[in-house]
């Protein structure tokens, strides 16, 4: 979907963004038609639909485009990404649910099928406490738009997460009490903090340059991240080629070849069109212009650190 060039993937993602928003009681989902048509995909009424997947997050990251971004593609999804260390083996895993679990979910999914059956339709209510947090988030997302007028990217994070939050909380409420759904204040506060925790994580990854193609102040962002991250590294993580890496570091001076080879994969350097060194030497200069970098010359790197490339001192990490 991201490549834009197979037809029928075309409309498999206008199909999804579509999908959204259709299901309600009186909405119809458009069909999909294929080259084959028995795998044409008929109209339907009142789609409940949800789509789960999993993958790494470079994997991710990488695949979206600016067109995702502003079309609304990627505003439907909620984001949960894991940043801790790989944990620890279970020896012990539980191999099925507790049959409490299972005997609640039984009675919702035969509730379910039921109200199918008989094409009826149960409104999710909102407490009033609940109201009130839903509707301070609504507000809280409406500043954030308003607050970057000129980057489509990040206003898109903001621009269904409302919507988000009163989907789950009202997922949440239909899990504790199928019968009658009433979100409760902790639901709404737990489907917020869902939703923030992976706006958070989109927008650090957005700033960082490493979504899709990225832009150039997302590159600029990026490389002065990567500054600090030479400039904290332990002694015995420093690159063989620098002869005298600490003294190098107490100076702040961070060498292009260390921010060549941390870029080399990063989506927003290696997909840039001009190519990842263009990517990056741009990066650099604008980094130069806005006053948080200079070069260092050449005849004093050599001098006092035998170093003989290219490298940077370091004057602003913000």
């Amino acid at each position: 979907m991201s490549e834009n060039r197979d037809a029928s993937m075309r409309s498999l993602r206008k199909v999804l963004t579509t999908l959204y928003s259709k299901s309600g009681p009186d909405s119809i989902a458009g069909g999909i038609a294929y080259s084959s048509q028995e795998n044409n995909v008929a109209s339907t009424q009142a789609v409940a639909f949800s789509l789960i997947g999993e993958t790494i997050p470079a994997t991710f990251y990488d695949s979206i485009t600016d067109e995702m971004m502003r079309d609304g593609f990627m505003s439907r999804f909620c984001v949960i990404e894991y940043a801790g260390d790989r944990p620890d083996r279970n020896p012990t895993p539980i191999q099925r649910p507790p049959q409490a679990l299972i005997d609640h979910m039984l009675l919702i999914v035969r509730h379910a099928g039921l109200a199918a059956a008989t094409d009826t339709f149960q409104e999710v209510a909102f407490g009033s406490r609940a109201q009130g947090i839903l509707d301070a988030f609504y507000a809280e997302c409406h500043s954030a738009i308003l607050a970057v007028p000129d980057d489509e990217r990040q206003r898109a994070v903001w621009n269904r997460a409302h919507l988000n939050a009163l989907r789950i909380s009202a997922l949440l409420a239909v899990g504790d009490q199928y019968l009658n759904p009433i979100v409760t204040e902790e639901q709404a506060a737990w489907a917020i903090r869902l939703v923030r925790r992976g706006i958070a994580a989109f927008l650090k990854r957005l700033n960082a340059g490493e979504v899709g193609e990225g832009t150039d102040g997302g590159r600029e962002a990026k490389v002065i991240d990567l500054c600090r991250e030479s400039l904290l590294l332990p002694a015995d993580k420093l690159p063989d080629y620098l002869k005298h890496g600490k003294a190098m570091q107490d100076a702040g001076i961070v060498p292009r070849k260390y921010l060549q080879h941390r870029t080399q994969r990063q989506s927003a350097f290696a997909r840039f069109k001009l190519g990842h060194t263009n990517a990056l030497s741009m990066a650099i200069k604008t980094a130069i212009t806005n006053g948080n970098l200079m070069e260092v010359k050449k005849e004093a790197l050599v001098e006092q650190h035998a170093y003989f490339g290219q490298a940077y001192r370091v004057l602003s990490l913000t």
